[in-house]
């Protein structure tokens, strides 16, 4: 037995034990979640006291148990005109036998006529707290501890597990094939944060970028139902629980048949078309065959989903600098999520990191005289495009085309007879084509101006912004913009995630990577995780990239600036576009706008000064480890603990 060794057996062996080892733990772990129910199960028990009125007008329900006993779920039976907010109060006794207050708070829609609140605490009494009386009718509630095998958290126990037995056992995977690995952990957690999710829209303006999804669908007209609209206005239910869950795909599967109106479909000529392109077919494929509605939207997540892990795989397996930032970079929370639901933000990240990777390929091949092709240089700047077109705050990274350019034509200008001739002509076209461009894309901000309409461009979500207006008030007082803008940039506390203020409160980094917006996000506590190893990805190179490019001065000047420049303009947008005209702070800024712009930032600080005396194995597990745990403990805390459970 002595002799026997894991790494000794064959590698498709050892992976299919790996996984059949990780199905086991993950089993065990759930029968222990469940040891409580499992050991005191009881039937659901109705609460003996009716409903009464305390002093502030709130309907409270009591309940006083004889003993403490352990409550899994609390199950309430109502009709409701509205969505109506209610807070369960808990006299919690721990396994010390000290009491304490638990608040949960929970909502009840009408599309129900159920609504289910996890507790999983051992308790001595029960209150339920309703603060409008007069828009609910309670029938009855109550509280039971039935065993609930979740296959959720099964599967999410199993992914970890087995992705940690990667990092200990199979090196061949993580340090010559981490795309593999990349892969593996990208579709596992991506998959269960889309069926964990529900059939409705919970990332940011994820209704905004459904809406252009349904309308752009190759048909001559788009039919709207029910359901669509709700997904369109963020006006359907929300399920924190298995049991809702299960309505709420009910409920929008049988509105979906209550059609309403149509109207024509969107122009072919539409830049939608290009971010949205795997979402679109995959969704509309699904309508084209008569799927229900629920697998419509949940394949057209999946569509998203599958499209960018493997575009950011390709990424990391042509990379040949930075391999493992740019893989650590894409198992971030907030990039996995910003893949799985919709929003054009997964794609644009994807694509402009692999245009990022593939210009540094060139750069590196400027050092052994290697020849560049028009073919390259074009597919480059096709790939940051897409960034710039749908974000225009990001134009600022096609200044990395000059460099390459430049390689192309210098030869050929050297043998012009009229070389500095020929250099104007080609700065002066540049120049042209980039004002052409400028004003092509300003065109209705100018036609506005001229017409006087000051409230051109504003926040559609109401209040005195406006982009004309936010112009003039600049012109009138450019001494205090500019002193305004400068201290808003480098304050570092006003980056937006909810309308909430108290929920800003956290550190950008904590807001950029570990963000599931209306989910949660992790606390700065986990910054202790974070930013070291960060700081390792961003500041230190493996062995195998010790030797840096020759041309190393010229890769970090385009790169800073480009990242300054589109940093400037995500401030300068958000300044015209959302914050009210004249005021002296911005709003609206968030920290996931800088998030394509970590691979040029790396660039821009790169170098060999700072170094790890650490084998290539070891941090290779170490960073792989890290961004392990973060989306471990990150999607365990916002989608499974207190939801699907």
């Amino acid at each position: 037995m002595k002799n026997i060794s894991l790494e000794k057996v064959k590698p498709q062996i050892r992976i299919i034990l790996e996984i059949a080892f990780a199905i086991i733990i993950a089993v065990v772990i759930e029968f222990g979640m469940n040891y409580p129910s499992l050991t005191k199960s009881y039937e659901a028990v109705l609460f003996s006291n009716s409903g009464e009125l305390n002093e502030d007008g709130d309907l409270v329900y009591s309940q006083n148990m004889d003993k403490a006993v352990y409550v899994n779920k609390l199950k309430i039976k109502a009709e409701t005109l509205e969505k109506n907010s209610y807070t369960v109060v808990a006299t919690v006794v721990n396994d010390f036998g000290k009491t304490k207050s638990v608040e949960i708070t929970d909502k009840a829609y009408p599309e129900f006529g159920y609504a289910y609140t996890n507790v999983r605490e051992k308790v001595s009494k029960l209150q339920v707290i309703f603060t409008s009386p007069e828009k609910i009718n309670v029938s009855e509630i109550s509280y039971s501890n039935k065993a609930n095998f979740n296959g959720y958290r099964m599967a999410f126990f199993a992914l970890v597990i087995f992705l940690g037995l990667i990092l200990i056992f199979e090196r061949e995977i993580y340090l010559k094939k981490v795309q593999i690995f990349y892969l593996i952990f990208a579709l596992g957690f991506g998959s269960l944060i889309i069926m964990a999710s529900g059939p409705v829209s919970t990332t940011w303006d994820e209704e905004v970028h459904y809406n252009s999804i349904y309308t752009l669908n190759f048909h001559q007209k788009v039919n709207w139902n029910e359901a669509s609209k709700l997904n369109c206005t963020r006006e359907a239910p929300v399920a924190n629980t298995r049991e809702e869950l299960k309505m709420l795909n009910k409920y929008m599967n049988n509105i979906s048949n209550n059609a309403l109106k149509q109207q024509k479909p969107v122009g072919l000529i539409n830049k939608g078309y290009i971010v949205y392109l795997p979402m679109i077919v995959s969704y509309h494929i699904c309508e084209a065959i008569g799927l229900p509605y629920t697998m419509q939207y949940t394949i057209g997540r999946f569509g998203n989903l599958i499209f960018c892990a493997l575009l950011n795989c390709f990424v990391i397996y042509v990379a040949r600098r930075k391999k493992l930032l740019v893989a650590t970079l894409a198992l971030m929370p907030t990039l996995l999520f910003q893949a799985s639901l919709y929003t054009y933000d997964g794609v644009i990240f994807a694509c402009m990191n692999l245009g990022f990777v593939l210009w540094m390929n060139l750069m590196d091949d400027t050092n052994n005289d290697k020849e560049t092709t028009w073919k390259q240089i074009a597919l480059v700047a096709v790939l940051l495009g897409i960034g710039c077109i749908a974000k225009p705050v990001y134009f600022p990274v096609m200044i990395l085309m000059v460099p390459i350019l430049w390689k192309i034509i210098k030869d050929r200008v050297k043998e012009s007879a009229n070389g500095k001739r020929t250099i104007a002509l080609i700065a002066v076209a540049v120049i042209a084509v980039c004002m052409v461009m400028a004003l092509i894309s300003m065109r209705h901000v100018i036609i506005n101006l001229l017409q006087g309409n000051s409230g051109y461009g504003g926040d559609t979500r109401g209040g005195n912004t406006g982009i004309i207006g936010q112009l003039v008030s600049i012109i009138k007082h450019p001494i205090a913009f500019i002193k305004m803008f400068i201290h808003e940039i480098f304050t570092f506390d006003n980056f937006r995630n909810f309308g909430d203020k108290t929920k800003n409160q956290f550190l950008p980094s904590n807001l950029m990577f570990l963000n599931l917006y209306g989910l949660g996000m992790l606390k700065d506590a986990w910054s202790f995780v974070l930013l070291p190893v960060l700081a390792m990805l961003f500041l230190t190179n493996t062995d195998d990239e010790q030797n840096e490019p020759k041309n190393i001065k010229t890769i970090r000047v385009v790169n800073g600036i480009a990242v300054v420049c589109s940093v400037a303009l995500v401030w300068l947008a958000m300044y015209l576009a959302f914050t009210p005209i004249g005021a002296d702070a911005i709003e609206g800024v968030q920290a996931r706008y800088f998030i394509p712009l970590l691979l040029p930032a790396a660039y821009t600080l790169w170098n060999n000064r700072i170094q790890i005396k650490v084998s290539k194995q070891r941090y290779y597990q170490i960073v792989l480890g890290a961004a392990l745990v973060l989306a471990g403990v990150c999607f365990y805390q916002t989608l499974i603990c207190g939801r699907l459970i």
